[in-house]
């Protein structure tokens, strides 16, 4: 089955979300961008509002990379410009990622939440301490 389709509906359902608060923060509604150079500018502004020194941004559909660039500066102390490529931190972010991925393949049937991880998992080697609480 290709989970390339929910992987990214994941993807864009996790970033809808932690885009909200500065959606509800916004006193007025501003005009959707209507070219890539308009995007850029606007995603200047919002990481300029919210002191966020720099961001990698790509734009996708089901064909690929549309656009992708670097925002602002990826290092301030050696003023190094962010780029496409530039890595970045993702943070706690990842949890709703893998969140929003899991629950995904749960609804695609292609995972049950009550099947233990060393079953859904069996390469992956951990303990868990709490096995006997459930």
């Amino acid at each position: 089955m290709n989970l390339r389709k929910p992987f990214w509906l994941a993807v864009a359902m996790a970033l809808i979300a932690h885009a909200a608060p500065c959606l509800l923060a916004a006193d007025e509604p501003e005009a959707t961008p209507r070219t890539i150079e308009e995007l850029g500018v606007r995603i200047q502004g919002i990481l300029e509002e919210n002191r966020i020194p720099g961001a990698s941004i790509a734009l996708v559909n089901r064909d690929g990379v549309i656009w992708a660039d670097g925002v602002g500066k990826a290092d301030l102390a050696a003023d190094v410009d962010a780029t496409a490529d530039t890595l970045f931190r993702v943070g706690s972010i990842s949890k709703s990622f893998n969140a929003l991925a899991v629950m995904t393949a749960v609804e695609a049937g292609l995972l049950d939440l009550d099947t233990p991880i060393r079953e859904a998992a069996p390469d992956v080697a951990f303990e868990n301490p709490w096995q006997d609480t459930r």
